[in-house]
């Protein structure tokens, strides 16, 4: 099994990346694997609620995604499984901590069933991550 690991330094305060993560409209704009795709979908951020995430990529294949969450710990800590065709009952854990007004987020994706399905994703929440950065930026 594998473990995928990204750290990042989002250009916003710590406050606004988690609400990014916990408003189902913020999530929408920026939870994008590539620019070119669309997505849709519903948030229930509680713990024990569940969320839908629906990708279009420019063919029109749709990819679904579906999970719980876990823990919350406003602006701190979500833990959340993350369920898909390739992914099931994987565990995402974002860790959110200020550094100089700030915030580092520490994203830890797991298990994988193989390293070709872990760099995949490695590559997606790259993007995300960026399109997350662009959009708190403004």
């Amino acid at each position: 099994m594998t473990r995928l690991v990204i750290k990042r330094e989002l250009n916003a305060s710590l406050p606004k990346v988690f609400q990014a993560w916990s408003n189902t409209e913020l999530l929408r704009k920026w939870i994008l694997p590539s620019q070119s795709w669309t997505v849709a979908g519903k948030n229930d951020f509680v713990v024990g609620g569940e969320y839908f995430i629906e990708f279009t990529d420019t063919e029109g294949v749709i990819r679904e995604h579906t999970g719980k969450y876990i823990e919350i710990i406003p602006n701190k800590k979500i833990v959340y499984t993350w369920n898909m065709l390739d992914t099931t009952d994987t565990i995402i854990t974002v860790e959110l901590q200020e550094v100089d007004g700030k915030t580092e987020v520490t994203l830890t994706h797991e298990p994988f069933p193989s390293a070709e399905i872990r760099d995949r994703y490695h590559d997606g929440w790259q993007n995300c991550l960026n399109h997350l950065d662009e959009l708190l930026s403004i």
